[in-house]
C-alpha cells in the first residue's frame, strides 16, 4: 500500500523527465548544448520543488493516507507501519529528480546505455546495498531497509547528477 502512494507521488517527476527527453533532444539536434544544461537545471529545480511539496503533504498526512488503505478491521493493524513507511519515504522524493532528469538527458542525446547504467547503479546497486546494509548488517530490520532505499537514492541521484553535468560540460566545450 505504501509503495502505491510513493508511485503516485513520483508521477509528476516522471512526467517532467519525459518532457526533458524531447526538449534536450531538440537542443542536442540543433547543437545548442547550453540549452541542454538549462533544461537539466530547470527540470531538476522544478522536480525538487514539486517533490518537497509532495513530501510535506505526505509527511503531514501519513496517518490519514494509511487509513485509506487500512479501513477494514482485518487490515487496521497495518496503518501505523504504512504511516511510518510514508514518513520515511518523504526523504526519498526530493532526490529522485536529479537522477531521473539526468537519465533523461542521456536518453535525449542518444546515450541510452549510459542512462541504463545510471538507473541500474541507482536502483540495483546503491539502493540494494544500502537496504541490505541498514536492514540486515546493522540490524535495523524493515525500517533499516526503508532508510537504505533513501540513502541509496541520495547517492544514486548525486552520482547521476554529477555524471550528467560532466557530460553536458564536455558537450559545450567540444561543441
Amino acid at each position: 500500500a505504501g509503495w502505491r502512494v510513493v508511485f503516485f507521488a513520483i508521477i509528476p517527476m516522471i512526467a517532467i523527465s519525459t518532457a526533458v527527453i524531447s526538449v534536450a533532444g531538440a537542443a542536442y539536434g540543433a547543437r545548442k548544448f547550453e540549452r541542454i544544461r538549462t533544461a537539466h537545471t530547470f527540470s531538476i529545480t522544478l522536480g525538487i520543488a514539486i517533490a518537497l511539496v509532495v513530501s510535506a503533504i505526505t509527511y503531514l498526512f501519513a496517518r490519514q493516507i494509511a487509513v485509506i488503505f487500512t479501513y477494514s478491521p482485518d487490515s487496521a493493524h497495518l496503518a501505523p507501519e504504512i504511516a511510518a513507511f510514508l514518513a520515511i519515504m518523504c526523504f526519498f522524493y526530493p532526490f529522485i529528480p536529479p537522477g531521473v532528469m539526468s537519465g533523461s538527458i542521456f536518453q535525449a542525446t542518444g546515450r541510452g546505455m549510459a542512462s541504463l547504467v545510471m538507473t541500474v547503479l541507482r536502483n540495483l546497486v546503491f539502493i540494494a546495498v544500502f537496504a541490505y546494509l541498514f536492514g540486515i548488517v546493522l540490524g535495523f530490520g524493515e525500517h533499516g531497509v526503508w532508510w537504505g532505499i533513501v540513502a541509496g537514492d541520495i547517492l544514486g541521484g548525486t552520482v547521476a547528477f554529477v555524471w550528467a553535468r560532466y557530460y553536458i560540460s564536455r558537450l559545450i566545450a567540444n561543441g
